[in-house]
């Protein structure tokens, strides 16, 4: 990260903000220390030495993962509208020219955040169920061999239809990406970026509210929310199955408390 952003120090003029919506860690201070702007504004009351403006954000209860990052977009751009979905054009219109050849699935097992990860008998369930719901389709594991728990993935006895696909860099996994028909995995920044591309994905939401999450625009997104395991969302491990091709529906099984979203452009 250091040599990128030093090439771009060397190579750009001045920005006008470097704004951090969301994060924290050496990252975030790497980023300031880095990159030279007129304006360095970061979303909490942090890192005061090198980000001088830090605006007191409301995040409540009922507020979404979007508010802090939309609050500091209008420091910037006080009538920026908040956003109602996940899109980046320029990557949806590449992944809708791409050909693609059978059905090739995208896995993710883990997040960097131990809380969100599948252990190996969840990864193996979730594997047998892919392989089962679709014959003849493909599976791609990504990992990110650097994140908390990925060495999990080593105890775990891939089908003959599996591979694992390491990953370390954003244009390495988007040109992944360009050749999967869908995505199941937990809730994290791959999901993200799959929705923001057009690609149905399923998520599995266990520690996290898939409403704080899931954009409300985004199209084609069904959630189902079920009690059987007890406690509320967000509080305990949650299990979900989910169809790629899913079309619309509600559904409500008695007593199971299960969290299934679905996001996506297509069937």
């Amino acid at each position: 990260m250091a040599a990128r952003l030093l090439y771009e120090r060397a190579t750009r003029p001045p920005y006008d903000v470097v704004a951090v919506a969301w994060g924290q860690g050496p990252a975030v201070r790497w980023l300031a220390r880095l990159l030279p702007a007129r304006r360095r504004i970061h979303f909490q009351n942090t890192h005061a030495d090198l980000y001088p403006e830090r605006p007191q954000v409301p995040f409540g209860p009922t507020s979404d993962l979007f508010d802090s990052g939309w609050n500091v977009a209008r420091l910037v751009d006080r009538d920026f509208p908040k956003p109602t979905k996940l899109t980046v054009p320029a990557l949806a219109r590449r992944y809708a020219e791409t050909p693609r050849k059978g059905m090739v699935i995208g896995v993710v097992p883990f997040a960097d955040e131990l809380r969100k990860n599948f252990d190996a008998h969840s990864l193996r369930l979730l594997l047998e169920a892919l392989t089962a719901r679709y014959p003849g389709a493909h599976l791609r594991v990504f990992v990110n061999p650097t994140d908390r728990g990925a060495h999990v993935v080593r105890e775990v006895v891939l089908p003959t239809n599996a591979e694992l696909k390491s990953f370390q860099d954003l244009p390495a996994l988007v040109d992944e990406y360009m050749q999967i028909t869908a995505l199941f995995g937990t809730d994290t920044g791959l999901f993200h970026l799959a929705a923001a591309m057009g690609i149905p994905a399923t998520v599995f939401f266990g520690p996290t509210q898939p409403w704080k999450i899931v954009r409300p625009g985004q199209p084609r997104t069904e959630s189902q929310h079920h009690k059987e395991t007890g406690g509320e969302p967000g509080q305990m491990p949650l299990y979900a199955r989910g169809d790629a091709r899913a079309k619309r529906r509600q559904s409500q099984l008695p007593g199971h408390d299960v969290e299934h979203a679905g996001a996506g452009g297509g069937e």
